[in-house]
């Protein structure tokens, strides 16, 4: 065997494990998140990922009732907070459309990383410890994973609310 040659099998194992546990880590990511959808199909609530300028004046409405039942901040402002994410999730219940929850995501990137900053999180009294927060987390590490594979990727969330405290540390 040649010198060039060792030096290709060479720089070629040391890709290859590198490449192979990078797609191990997407597969096992993807399984995950097949289970959750499949466990996801089967509640009372259903989910819809939005453009904030794309959703609808009857939504917003919805949306800041929803608000002003956990937070005492004005109309305006909510939907100002709101507009300023990059994404945004409306959760609604399955049996009459209404909307039960919300969350909002801002991605922060850098050269090497890549922060999910969720906010405008809220969901119902009665949709709380339905799994929803869970979901909403593992959807947005999804989203990141697929915006920027190769970065390092965070989640992040002011904890001022004992929902959002709750959520984080389940997760």
């Amino acid at each position: 065997m040649h010198l060039y040659e060792t030096h290709y099998i060479k720089y070629m194992s040391i890709f290859s494990s590198y490449f192979l546990k990078y797609i191990w880590f997407i597969y096992l990511s993807i399984i995950a998140a097949m289970i959750g959808l499949y466990k996801f199909f089967h509640t009372s609530y259903s989910f819809k990922y939005y453009s904030p300028k794309n959703i609808k004046p009857e939504d917003w409405n919805e949306i800041t009732k929803l608000h002003q039942t956990s937070y005492n901040i004005s109309k305006e402002d909510i939907i100002n907070l709101a507009k300023s994410r990059q994404g945004f999730i409306i959760y609604r219940n399955r049996n009459d459309n209404k909307i039960i929850g919300t969350a909002g995501v801002t991605w922060i990137e850098d050269k090497n990383r890549i922060v999910a900053y969720i906010g405008n999180v809220v969901i119902a009294d009665e949709f709380q410890s339905k799994g929803i927060g869970v979901h909403l987390v593992r959807l947005f590490y999804l989203y990141t994973l697929l915006k920027a594979p190769f970065k390092k990727k965070y989640i992040a969330a002011l904890t001022d609310n004992p929902f959002v405290y709750s959520l984080f540390t389940k997760s």
